[in-house]
């Protein structure tokens, strides 16, 4: 999306089934976002994951997995969101888990988690 002639945000989503008008199953989604917003005047929680990795955000687990990431997250981090591989669409099982399409966005996820529960 461009806004003013630069880009203001990109993502892209990964489904596993087609459905019609629009897909369904996304097994892998990433976006950048400029922040994250609490609901109007409404409480919020912080995951201690969340809290480990303010800019880099992952979420959903073995079957789909969603980032949202900001502006100011560390650059390796972002560079892993883009780092796809789609040769299991070719096979005869297909992508069963976004670890097939993106393993290092996969392993960031784990270590994001393993860094959170070290601290705590």
């Amino acid at each position: 999306m461009l806004l003013n002639g630069k880009v203001s945000s990109i993502s892209y989503g990964i489904q596993d089934r087609f459905g019609f008008p629009r897909q369904v199953g996304t097994i892998l989604a990433v976006k950048s976002v400029h922040s994250f917003w609490a609901s109007y005047r409404r409480g919020f929680e912080v995951s201690s994951t969340d809290d480990e990795s303010p800019q880099f955000r992952v979420s959903g687990g073995e079957h789909s997995l969603g980032v949202s990431y900001t502006y100011d997250a560390p650059t390796e981090l972002k560079a892993d969101a883009f780092k796809i591989g789609l040769a299991c669409f070719w096979s005869l099982r297909g992508c069963r888990t976004p670890r097939q399409i993106a393993p290092l966005l996969s392993e960031d996820a784990e270590r994001i988690q393993q860094d959170a529960l070290a601290r705590l």
